[in-house]
């Protein structure tokens, strides 16, 4: 079954961190709004700024107002309301009971992710997708648009069309210094005939068992975000009953790749 069904019938959640991740993935969520699938998106943190830059990016992928919500968790700290995030993520789902779920990957390559990935694990039994953002938060060059391990997911090739609209949809986000770096390597590339990865394809995967307290990515053993990380998965461990816990970092329930999951 493939990940990048467009089956109008299918309800698509996308959980994010931060205003401007849509962009790894605004491609398909445009494909969504052409095939009349419902889609929700729902960012974590905001401040006045950033909430416009992303409705304004929404609104060039297509999304209704009503499509979409904000939260306002701290950026970069989100590590330290592990178990908010976990009611935060219960509510989304009740509210819009979706088929599937988007979310970023468990990677080390920014504490938020790494949070927002954990809660909606805890949350959500049914369906769950993972996007790769960049990794990891130990180098000084991260990897971005693969995920950290071999498994390469599936891969999405974009239109022209869709490639161009990422462009201006990177354009969306003055306030952060990811458009600008992006809009720098597109003119480079540009100059010898090349285009950047995230205008050539996106890939999700179906989210893999995940020992949340062993690092996936090589090197960050050492790194003080991942001493951080790991006191606060142990925090929350010791409000959340030790059952749930396990089920959340076992293996992938059995339903998540069939589609069928209990309402």
């Amino acid at each position: 079954m493939t990940v990048f069904d467009p089956d109008p019938g299918l309800r698509w959640l996308f959980w994010l961190a931060h205003p401007d991740d849509e962009l790894a993935i605004a491609g398909w969520l445009h494909r969504l709004v052409q095939a009349r699938a419902p889609a929700q998106v729902v960012w974590l943190h905001r401040t006045g700024t950033r909430e416009a830059e992303s409705r304004k990016a929404a609104n060039l992928i297509g999304l209704p107002p009503d499509a979409f919500t904000f939260h306002n968790f701290p950026d970069g700290d989100m590590v330290d309301h592990l178990g908010t995030l976990v009611e935060v993520a219960s509510k989304a789902i009740s509210d819009f009971r979706p088929d599937r779920v988007v979310c970023q990957a468990f990677e080390q390559g920014h504490l938020d992710h790494d949070a927002c990935h954990y809660a909606m694990r805890q949350a959500w039994e049914g369906p769950l997708l993972e996007l790769p953002m960049y990794h990891s938060y130990s180098r000084r060059w991260q990897t971005v648009n693969r995920f950290s391990d071999s498994d390469p997911g599936e891969e999405l090739p974009l239109r022209r069309d869709e490639a161009e609209l990422k462009r201006r949809i990177a354009g969306c986000y003055p306030s952060q210094r990811m458009g600008r770096l992006l809009g720098l390597q597109d003119r480079a590339l540009g100059l010898v005939g090349r285009t950047p990865g995230y205008l050539q394809h996106e890939r999700l995967r179906w989210v893999k068992p995940c020992p949340y307290d062993q690092p996936c990515t090589l090197g960050v053993e050492n790194h003080p975000k991942w001493r951080r990380w790991r006191e606060a998965l142990a925090g929350q461990r010791r409000q959340v009953p030790s059952t749930n816990v396990s089920q959340a970092d076992g293996a992938l329930r059995p339903d998540a790749r069939t589609g069928s999951h209990r309402r």
